[in-house]
């Protein structure tokens, strides 16, 4: 096989990295398998890695985008952290939730739940085929500088558009899938820089920019920056034996601030909204700037130690399944596809059309379903039940699985006609690495999921069809 088709994505020669990740994983596997026979977690990690087993399998693959691939394995990790964490500390599992009663059950369900989902997924995108011909002399034709100053204008613009999220009435879905499309010019840029071997100084500083300026936001932004570099990273070329230290020292890099702003989050979110209690930033950008470096480089050992196991509980997302699973049916009975309904008229009346639908509360929907009262959105926080968890309201621990699998194979739907409809293959590529950011939260209600994913399917197909064209011809000029 040629080392020209290793440029677009690294899974396609499965012989130098897919088959010897499938090795890693096994290995892995049995050594956790043989930590939980001499803990106390049995042999829960078992489904954990063959899931993760599953999601390389079907989507390291040369056809699919890499953001499919990671944002699947985010949501594995949400999933299995708390497993993975009992088994290497010879722990059980109970004893790292305050809702021990089900949270093995939750685990499971929640396995075999991403499990059928993402086979859904995989189902539907057997014909979506990329032409390396076709990339290969169409990044000839690109302006690379032009590229870049493609990003930028269109960048500023969305954020111009994102600050009037609240002020244009039924337009706060839109703005928002549309700012996400910024990350499809980022890939083009990016993949053109590498592939060209232009400007790659200038691509180093936006990204730097992107990363330092995720700081001055109320949800921690500055991680998008590093899983989309990842993606566009995975699709021009593989990890070499050399850059091993290089990533090492990122990753912990990147563990230390994860730490560290776990330490210091509550305070700082504090300091934006000037105690208001809300979702809002009332300072300075420069301010906030100031105060988040001071507050990041300062922090005591202490306070990182203890957030260890804030950042354990934030990634993991099953505790709240499980408290659910103590209230649903036992106090409370199945809905039996009531959400799913509900789901459905939410997004046939859009609020353009209902100005006075109310507005999503994860909060109130987790305290409906556990019969535990959790702080809201009013509150200035958010705590959310989870799109598998609402599966499980609807439909039980059986039917569930089924209904997953369907939803999965709506997703697919969605990636295949986003692919169909762009101008290319490298466009098609580019235009799906923003579902990274609808793919990865576990944590997503199904209202949120599905609201989120088609009004992104609509951008896109408008995106595709009325403005990539005028982008593609200003970056060939």
């Amino acid at each position: 096989m040629s080392n020209a088709l290793t440029i677009y994505y690294p899974f396609l020669e499965k012989s130098l990295l897919f088959d010897k990740v499938k090795g890693i994983i096994t290995l892995l596997g049995i050594l956790l398998v043989i930590c939980s026979i001499l803990g106390e977690t049995s042999f829960l990690i078992v489904p954990s890695f063959v899931l993760l087993y599953f999601i390389f399998s079907w989507f390291a693959v040369d056809n699919y985008p890499p953001a499919i691939l990671i944002g699947l394995l985010y949501q594995w990790m949400q999933v299995s952290v708390k497993v993975l964490y009992a088994t290497l500390t010879f722990t059980s599992l109970e004893s790292l939730t305050d809702f021990p009663n089900h949270i093995v059950d939750a685990y499971l369900l929640s396995c075999l739940g991403l499990l059928a989902m993402s086979f859904g997924i995989k189902s539907m995108l057997k014909k979506i085929k990329i032409s390396y011909t076709t990339i290969y002399s169409y990044i000839k034709s690109i302006n690379t500088k032009k590229a870049l100053l493609g990003y930028l204008m269109f960048s500023f613009g969305a954020s111009i558009l994102f600050q009037l999220r609240f002020v244009i009435p039924g337009l706060f879905q839109g703005i928002v899938a549309l700012g996400y499309i910024k990350w499809s010019l980022f890939f083009i840029v990016f993949y053109m820089s590498f592939k060209q071997k232009k400007n790659i100084t200038l691509l180093k500083l936006v990204i730097a920019y992107e990363f330092l300026m995720g700081f001055v936001s109320y949800f921690a932004d500055f991680k998008t920056i590093i899983f989309i570099g990842l993606i566009c990273y995975l699709s021009i070329g593989t990890f070499k034996k050399k850059q091993i230290p290089l990533f090492i020292m990122l990753f912990i890099g990147m563990l230390y601030i994860a730490l560290a702003w776990t330490a210091v989050k509550m305070d700082y979110r504090e300091y934006l909204n000037q105690g208001s209690s809300q979702q809002v930033i009332k300072v300075d950008g420069g301010d906030a700037f100031s105060y988040i470096i001071n507050s990041l480089t300062n922090v005591s050992s202490e306070k990182l130690g203890d957030a260890g196991i804030d950042l354990l509980d934030r990634i993991s997302y099953i505790d709240y399944f499980s408290s659910c699973m103590s209230y649903v049916p036992e106090q409370r009975p199945f809905e039996n596809g009531l959400l799913t309904k509900n789901t459905i008229m939410h997004i046939l009346v859009p609020r353009i059309i209902n100005p006075s639908k109310p507005a999503i509360d994860d909060s109130k929907h987790l305290t409906e379903y556990t019969g535990i009262f959790y702080a809201d959105a009013a509150m200035g926080v958010s705590f959310a039940l989870g799109y598998v968890p609402d599966f499980y309201i609807d439909y039980g621990p059986f039917f569930m699985i089924l209904a997953l699998f369907l939803f999965g194979k709506g997703i697919g739907f969605i990636i295949f006609s986003i692919h169909k409809t762009s101008l290319n293959s490298l466009w098609a590529m580019a235009i799906m690495v923003p579902l990274f950011l609808l793919l990865y939260k576990f944590e997503n209600s199904l209202i949120k999921f599905v609201g989120n994913l088609v009004m992104f399917w609509m951008v896109a197909f408008l995106f595709n069809k009325y403005v990539a064209k005028r982008i593609e011809t200003f970056m060939k000029m």
